[in-house]
């Protein structure tokens, strides 16, 4: 994977990287003007790790669904917003793929529409989701985690997925083997 190169002139903003049964799925990285609290629309589920999610959530004022005094703040928030515990350049830290299971599962059950995925820069930790769920939800099917993320990579950005760590945690998600380094 691409590491630590050079991103000047990388993508910015939330762009679709791709779409599958109705369900539209963004990318993005707050250093890069984007995330879902930047987007135009709200999405139905933002996902990412803590540092930005909370990050999100605190440069605004939120209050439950159905709250009265939601309509006195301006903007709106995601109907589901999951924050994991992901350091950066790493892997999740309590999130297995029975758990990537479920969530897709839930995506479909709960009628999600749009989803938000997101990081600081918008390119390894969201790049592992993209994946991951690019996988899942079935948008492609490729032979291994490297052919994966090379799909991802022409669909979003070159430098999505940073590491051979984040490489090897996308095959064990998936059950792919791992490909190429």
């Amino acid at each position: 994977m691409k590491g630590f190169g050079s991103k000047a002139g990388c993508h910015s903003g939330n762009p679709v990287v791709f779409e599958i049964d109705g369900i539209t799925v963004y990318a993005g990285g707050h250093s890069r003007q984007g995330g879902w609290h930047r987007m135009e629309v709200m999405p139905d589920l933002a996902i990412g790790p803590r540092q930005v999610m909370d990050d999100g959530v605190a440069n605004k004022t939120t209050v439950p669904k159905g709250f009265g005094c939601a309509d006195y703040i301006g903007g709106d928030t995601p109907k589901y917003v999951i924050s994991i515990d992901w350091p950066d350049f790493g892997i999740p830290q309590d999130v297995e793929r029975e758990w990537w299971i479920a969530l897709v599962e839930d995506i479909k059950r709960l009628g999600i529409k749009t989803i938000s995925t997101q990081c600081v820069g918008g390119h390894g930790r969201t790049g592992v989701q993209l994946s991951i769920l690019a996988h899942m939800l079935g948008a492609t099917k490729q032979v291994d985690a490297y052919s994966l993320i090379k799909w991802v990579q022409s669909q979003y950005c070159s430098h999505a997925v940073e590491t051979s760590g984040q490489q090897q945690y996308v095959a064990d998600i998936c059950d792919i083997p791992m490909g190429e380094e």
